[in-house]
């Protein structure tokens, strides 16, 4: 029988933005543990020099791209996250370089990752269905708006990430480009012949959203089982989507410099702020 608790995880980064949940008004030190707020926090925030390690992981969050700095993208989400679920009570302690939470996979993978790990990997406290619970301790009806809090100790994240929107820009140019284009057909040739029976259904023009979604409909109809929904399946597209991949990023690669310097003094600020409460690259 298939396994039918992938259901879109394929695709999506649960909690991405962090701001969903709620923090008090704790900083970190470099274990993620809670500390006191200190006057440091303000000077720190306040300019001079910006690890240069920082900005780039910062950057990789905003501005992300296939690769390897997917992962860096990731560590900042998670530290974001549990900077929140650490104030907010949680006695959980988890490595920020866990790779649990994945984004958008079929524009920006990581196919290392992948073909190490799958597409999806086991939240210790997820159930049967798939639902997680909140880590022990966290408070109930901890406020996102209260005095403290992430929004007030990071005010830059916002604005910081509202660069997305621009960046999607660059995305969809990136791929429009004729030399992007001209490998998606053979991308779906290539994943429609290693599924050849089972169904799936892989578009020329979206051949990467396509397939995930269709997989992951296969699995859940019973078409894959679950060795291959974790196996075949995510071997397969780091297979074949190696050459789309390593075009998109990087063609994204090289039109990230651009935007970090048109918006340094916003990814510095968000870069000194991350430090200010406990970030350590």
């Amino acid at each position: 029988m298939a396994d039918s608790t992938w259901g879109m995880s394929k695709l999506l980064l649960a909690g991405l933005v962090t701001g969903l949940l709620v923090v008090s008004g704790c900083s970190s030190d470099t274990t993620g543990r809670p500390t006191t707020p200190t006057k440091a926090d303000s000077a720190a925030t306040g300019g001079g020099a910006v690890d240069p390690q920082v900005l780039d992981d910062v950057a990789a969050m905003v501005f992300p791209a296939p690769g390897p700095s997917v992962r860096r993208m990731m560590r900042v989400s998670n530290f974001i996250g549990d900077f929140i679920s650490i104030t907010c009570g949680s006695t959980e302690r988890l490595s920020i370089d866990r790779t649990l939470e994945r984004f958008e996979q079929d524009v920006f993978p990581d196919l290392e990752l992948i073909r190490t790990k799958g597409f999806v990997e086991v939240n210790p406290r997820a159930d049967r269905k798939g639902n997680v619970s909140p880590p022990p301790g966290f408070r109930k009806g901890c406020d996102a708006r209260s005095k403290g809090n992430l929004f007030e100790r990071v005010p830059s994240r916002n604005d910081a990430m509202n660069l997305r929107e621009p960046w999607d820009d660059v995305v969809t140019t990136v791929e429009q480009d004729p030399s992007v284009v001209a490998l998606k057909a053979p991308f779906a040739q290539c994943l429609r012949k290693g599924t050849k029976g089972t169904g799936i259904v892989v578009s020329n023009e979206d051949p990467a959203p396509t397939f995930l979604s269709q997989s992951d409909l296969a699995s859940y109809l019973g078409k894959l089982t679950v060795r291959e929904n974790k196996r075949l399946i995510p071997r397969l597209y780091v297979r074949c989507g190696r050459r789309y991949f390593a075009r998109t990023q990087a063609l994204l690669e090289a039109r990230r410099p651009a935007m970090i310097e048109r918006h340094r003094e916003l990814l510095e600020r968000f870069a000194r702020e991350l430090v200010a409460i406990g970030y350590v690259p």
